[in-house]
């Protein structure tokens, strides 16, 4: 049995919790970084930049990048199951 648990975690390790197939930007770049007063990012390479742009030094760094907000659900009363 804990042969079969062990197996599976192995196999599950290298799953990202966020999409595979994240687009390249500066944003998340391990090298950058955001100014929110001039709405710009800082390049260590580049100097200021947009926050499309890529270059090939370019590093993604997990830490930066801030999850969805999930859908808030509709409140429902006892009307709403009636017949």
């Amino acid at each position: 049995m804990y042969k079969y648990i062990l197996l599976w975690l192995v196999s599950n390790l290298g799953k990202s919790i966020f999409n595979k197939k994240i687009s390249r930007c500066c944003e998340y770049c391990a090298n950058a970084q955001i100014s929110s007063a001039l709405n710009l990012i800082f390049c260590k390479f580049k100097g200021p930049v947009s926050g499309q742009d890529f270059c090939m030094k370019y590093k993604y760094d997990p830490l930066k990048r801030t999850p969805h907000t999930e859908a808030k659900l509709p409140e429902y009363t006892a009307e709403d199951f009636k017949l």
